[in-house]
């Protein structure tokens, strides 16, 4: 989901679940159980990022995602 950096969004269990695995970014940070709410806003910090010159962000991504390669499944010759 992609929306404006403005908002804030509260996330919480519906009744008949007991508990959820929060993943952030690819990475599971913790469970959420049963009256817990995970709340979903902009950071306070601020950040550069570097950009190196004749490579995009959409180079840099497709690199490191392996976006265009044939699977590499472990286990296969």
């Amino acid at each position: 989901m992609v929306d404006t950096a403005d908002k804030a969004y509260a996330i919480s269990l519906g009744r008949a679940s007991e508990e959820a695995l929060v993943i952030v970014d690819g990475q599971e940070t913790a469970t959420l159980g049963r009256g817990q709410r995970v709340t979903i806003r902009r950071a306070p910090v601020s950040f550069r990022l570097v950009k190196l010159p004749g490579r995009s962000f959409y180079q840099t991504l497709r690199d490191k995602l392996r976006w265009g390669t044939p699977p590499n499944y472990r286990g296969e010759p």
